[in-house]
């Protein structure tokens, strides 16, 4: 076989060439194949690597959601407490402020009841001078420094009163404030 391409007198260097033309494409189909392989493998390895990360992902996310419904529960209870105690502070206001009226009503008929009591002494103390001048009877003038000095001390304890009154109902209202007042416990 050689010998007869050595006939057709073809320069040996386009042998060369055809040896080399011939090695060359081998070596570009071997490389390719190669080269296919590794990214076939690359491509493998990538979807295992991605398959495990989204598998890592979900079960963070997972982990994430129950712990956010665990803690939006926790702070659900939290509130509802809050709710329970500004309730019954209400309540206990509302109770305190219903005493409070009863107290004053209570003062208000006392104090009714006096003024009747002491328009009645100044009926009898009016008959008991038999029309005799305040100035004229000795007696008269102390009763009257006594009506002026008692319409004082009247005005005095009404104005204590009144009060008095006035800071239970502003007692009562900082007492439920302070009691509806969310308390953090550690």
């Amino acid at each position: 076989m050689w010998a007869r391409l050595l006939k057709l007198a073809i320069p040996w260097w386009v042998y060369v060439v055809a040896f080399g033309a011939i090695v060359t494409v081998g070596t570009g189909l071997y490389l390719g194949h190669v080269s296919a392989l590794k990214k076939s493998a690359y491509a493998a390895g990538v979807a295992a690597d991605k398959s495990r990360s989204d598998a890592v992902i979900n079960k963070l996310e997972r982990d994430a959601l129950a712990a956010r419904l665990v803690a939006e529960t926790k702070v659900q209870a939290i509130e509802d407490g809050w709710r329970t105690i500004a309730i019954g502070a209400q309540r206990d206001r509302d109770k305190a402020l219903s005493q409070n009226r009863k107290i004053s009503a209570a003062l208000t008929a006392a104090a009714t009841e006096r003024d009747q009591l002491r328009n009645e002494g100044a009926a009898r103390t009016a008959t008991v001078t038999g029309g005799v001048a305040a100035s004229d009877d000795s007696v008269a003038a102390c009763r009257d420094r006594a009506e002026r000095t008692f319409v004082s001390l009247e005005a005095a304890l009404r104005t204590s009163r009144e009060c008095a009154g006035d800071a239970e109902d502003s007692d009562e209202g900082i007492r439920s404030l302070l009691g509806s007042w969310p308390k953090l416990t550690r």
